[in-house]
């Protein structure tokens, strides 16, 4: 693995010092990313240490990002209005300490600009990163609450979409994928993507059925863990429309706005 770790770095301009200075190629939400050796463990892991391959997805993801979002992506007016639909929003953390990301694509609509719901899907991820770099962790999860999902909200390019952006941009970072509320139109479009998701990240999605409160109850504290999702916090507001933060990262709608907040994740 040395000897793998040592060749990737090579390959990053400046040698890929620990940290990258404002001088750099990029930064998230301000704060450089380390190139210490998870980062590099994380490309590994996600081409089951493949050398060739590791090194290929890494180089994408390092032109990838220093020439599209070199600063992170910002809060401007898209991703505002995007959050405003309450599509999403992050504020517990797992029994491992890893942020939970909950979805709620009831709140999409599939006839909004696909580029917009991407923008937001980055937004919230390279959040989550900024958290997790703050927590010591190496993940974050997602729960996927499909009550109510329809036929307006199945978005097929938006959801494979959100996948390859994980999968290209953000490898090893998903802990767990979570879907609670499945129904027919939900499986439908999933028949069609699950042979496109890789076997590493398959083995990281998990589909509950009615107990589903029961088994998030083993993966979340029930002190942090929404009443709706089998805990004793409060639930969100239904629907939300307001401010949607990732963990840390206050973004507030304009004052015209009639909006209602989240606390920040704990």
């Amino acid at each position: 693995e040395a000897q793998m770790v040592s060749h990737m770095r090579a390959l990053i301009p400046d040698g890929g010092n620990t940290r990258r200075t404002s001088e750099g190629l990029y930064s998230i939400f301000g704060r450089p990313e380390d190139f210490d050796l998870e980062f590099f463990r994380r490309f590994l892991r996600a081409r089951e240490y493949d050398l060739a391959k590791a090194s290929a997805l890494m180089l994408n993801y390092l032109q990838w990002r220093s020439n599209t979002y070199p600063t992170g992506i910002t809060a401007g007016p898209d991703v505002i209005q995007e959050m405003s639909y309450g599509q999403a929003y992050c504020d517990f953390q797992d029994r491992q300490g890893r942020p939970v990301i909950v979805v709620r694509p009831r709140y999409h609509l599939k006839t909004r600009p696909l580029e917009n719901s991407l923008r937001l899907v980055i937004f919230f991820l390279d959040g989550t990163v900024r958290q997790i770099q703050r927590l010591g962790v190496h993940q974050f999860c997602v729960l996927a609450d499909l009550e109510g999902f329809g036929f307006p909200n199945a978005d097929l390019p938006a959801l494979r979409g959100a996948l390859s952006i994980l999968e290209s941009y953000f490898p090893e970072r998903l802990g767990n994928l979570w879907f609670i509320h499945v129904g027919h139109i939900f499986m439908g479009i999933w028949r069609v993507i699950k042979s496109f998701i890789p076997t590493r990240t398959a083995a990281k999605i998990h589909f509950f059925g009615s107990d589903f409160r029961e088994q998030l109850r083993t993966r979340v504290d029930p002190v942090v863990l929404p009443r709706r999702y089998g805990g004793d916090a409060p639930d969100p507001p239904v629907p939300f429309h307001g401010r949607l933060s990732p963990p840390g990262l206050p973004t507030t709608l304009p004052p015209t706005s009639s909006a209602t907040t989240l606390p920040h994740a704990r």
